[in-house]
């Protein structure tokens, strides 16, 4: 959250910006209740992650 309100707050365009989020767990719609109680004028997309499409790309030790 402090992240996107530091971004919102220091674009030269706020309107212009929209966030995608990454869901692990099928907790999306109280993730996009959490974000648009907070940032009702937010663009946002929640995407529901999915470990296998990234298996074997990202190493283990990040």
């Amino acid at each position: 959250m402090t992240t996107v309100f530091s971004m919102l707050q220091h674009s030269t365009c706020p309107e212009d910006l929209t966030f995608h989020f990454l869901s692990a767990h099928d907790d999306a719609p109280k993730l996009f209740s959490s974000i648009k109680s907070t940032f009702p004028y937010l663009k946002m997309k929640i995407d529901r992650f999915d470990s296998n499409r990234v298996r074997g790309k990202i190493s283990k030790s990040i």
